[in-house]
């Protein structure tokens, strides 16, 4: 897989990637025109089909929460924080 680094970055960070078979390319002075024609070249990198489904869910999930969260009060939005905030700490320790 091809990455493009648009910023300086530590050299550790590019030999590692080296080590895993990633192609490094850095381009720190091109326009913002000539990195979209470039991006071609790094096809494959976005599975769009997922990208689809997240967007939908966050547009949805953005409506749906701040359409109960005006109904509902800030303290209704501070319980469903916390329960994403220990679900998801519980899978990263877990699983």
């Amino acid at each position: 897989m091809k990455i493009l680094h648009l910023d300086s970055t530590h050299p550790y960070l590019s030999d590692e990637l080296n080590k895993l078979g990633f192609d490094n390319f850095f381009d720190f002075k091109s326009s913002k025109k000539e990195i979209e024609n470039k991006l071609f070249i790094y096809h494959g990198i976005i599975d769009w089909y997922y990208a689809g489904i997240i967007l939908v869910a966050g547009g949805m999930g953005t409506y749906w929460g701040i359409k109960h969260g005006i109904h509902k009060g800030e303290e209704w939005v501070r319980y469903i924080v916390l329960l994403v905030v220990f679900v998801f700490g519980t899978k990263m320790l877990f699983f």
